[in-house]
C-alpha cells in the first residue's frame, strides 16, 4: 500500500479516480493515505545516533548472576548478562 499511496500522491488524480484506476475502493485508499501519514505507534523510527554505547567492567575474578535489562517503549526487553 505504501507504493500505491506514493503513486497516488505523485498523480494529479482525485482519490476516486485513482482508486478506480487501480482496482481499490476509494475508502480503502483514503484509509491507507491517512494511516501512512501518521507516525507509527508500534515501533518509532530511531536514528543511529540515538543509541549510546556503554561499557561495563567487572573484575575477572568476580562471579555474578547480575544482568542489565533494557526495556523499550514497545515492550521489547533486552537482557545482557554482566
Amino acid at each position: 500500500m505504501q507504493k500505491l499511496v506514493k503513486a497516488y500522491k505523485a498523480s494529479d488524480q482525485s482519490q476516486k479516480a485513482f482508486a478506480a484506476t487501480h482496482g481499490v475502493s476509494k475508502s480503502k485508499l483514503h484509509y491507507w493515505i491517512t494511516k501512512l501519514s501518521k507516525p507509527s505507534k508500534v515501533l518509532p523510527r530511531v536514528n543511529e545516533s540515538s543509541f549510546v554505547p556503554i561499557e561495563i567492567t567487572a573484575s575477572p575474578l568476580e562471579k555474578t548472576d547480575k544482568v542489565i535489562l533494557i526495556r523499550l517503549v514497545s515492550g521489547i526487553e533486552i537482557e545482557i548478562p554482566v
